[in-house]
């Protein structure tokens, strides 16, 4: 199911209700490490209520699917926090999407004037339809490793590894692992599947449908 940060924060006696009902996944969306990018998305929350949403989910045993937005403002420092966030809440099964002003929102009638595609093909959260702040070309490929990263074996290894010497400190026995860490197996199918597809995202620079600017009179 889905659930925002603060109906987490708000209401965790009912997130735990539905936990012992079977609720094992959830997917929340926190959308931005940063107050200000929040505060700009009119999220209505905060970035500590997402860190004590992820907080609850976890001591409750419930995998975390959560959801950020990159933006195309974005800079290759912005990139690298990002990256830094996601491994400093444990998050191990994130989804990152290109902001994408929809039709019929107020961030559409806001950016409609700057949009760099306009063709509603391209609406699909991995095209950025906004200009970006870095060259296309880098911008993709800083999204694509940002995935990569995220999902890397290395990841994986070293979160299992730490997780191993914190349970032997503590007690000398092992602590169960995270419930949204993929096991082994399917860290391998999702590198099968996401190979060629990183490969298609790094490149859609080449065949983007981008508004042609008009020439200068």
């Amino acid at each position: 199911m889905y659930a925002r940060a603060d109906r987490i924060v708000r209401h965790p006696d009912l997130i735990e209700e539905l936990r012992e009902a079977g609720l094992a996944y959830l997917t929340i969306c926190v959308e931005s490490f940063r107050e200000d990018d929040l505060s700009e998305l009119n999220k209505r929350t905060s970035v500590e209520m997402n860190n004590e949403a992820i907080r609850i989910l976890r001591r409750l045993e419930i995998g975390n699917s959560a959801h950020f937005i990159v933006d195309p403002d974005y800079e290759e420092a912005d990139f690298r926090q990002l990256f830094r966030y996601v491994c400093k809440s444990e998050l191990y099964q994130p989804v990152f999407a290109v902001l994408t002003p929809l039709p019929g929102t107020d961030l559409y009638d806001r950016t409609h004037d700057r949009l760099a595609i306009k063709d509603y093909s391209g609406f699909d959260f991995g095209h950025s339809v906004l200009p970006t702040r870095l060259d296309r070309k880098e911008f993709y490929r800083l999204f694509v490793e940002l995935y990569v990263k995220t999902y890397s074996f290395r990841r994986y290894f070293r979160s299992r590894f730490a997780e191993l010497l914190s349970g032997l400190k503590r007690s000398g026995d092992l602590l169960p692992g995270r419930v949204d860490r993929l096991s082994l197996f399917k860290l391998c199918i999702v590198h099968l599947v996401g190979i060629p597809l990183a490969f298609k995202v790094r490149r859609l620079h080449w065949s983007e449908p981008l508004v042609q600017k008009a020439p200068l009179s």
